[in-house]
């Protein structure tokens, strides 16, 4: 059954290189290097967004665990103790 579905995968990723390649052959070289040039710079720039906002999320995500769990009996708050409530994060 698995073999089925990757033929089909097959043939439209085929089907796909061969419409893109079609679209380079006949466009000028400019443009075609332009839009290379576009899906190179986009992918780790999009890493990178990516990367800077890693961090926040899980220091967001860290904090709502200790705001919920900050009476230093469950969770983060068995690190931190009464942290949160010292210092006003909550």
């Amino acid at each position: 059954m698995q073999t089925r579905h990757n033929a089909g995968k097959d043939e439209f990723v085929g089907e796909l290189k061969g419409l893109l390649q079609t679209w380079m052959m006949d466009a000028r070289p400019c443009l075609v290097l332009g839009a290379i040039l576009v899906v190179a710079l986009s992918v780790p720039a999009a890493g990178a967004v990516a990367g800077f906002q890693m961090p926040a999320m899980i220091g967001e995500a860290a904090l709502s665990k200790i705001c919920k769990y900050g009476n230093g009996i469950w969770g983060w708050g068995m690190l931190f103790n009464d942290f949160p409530k010292i210092y006003g994060i909550c």
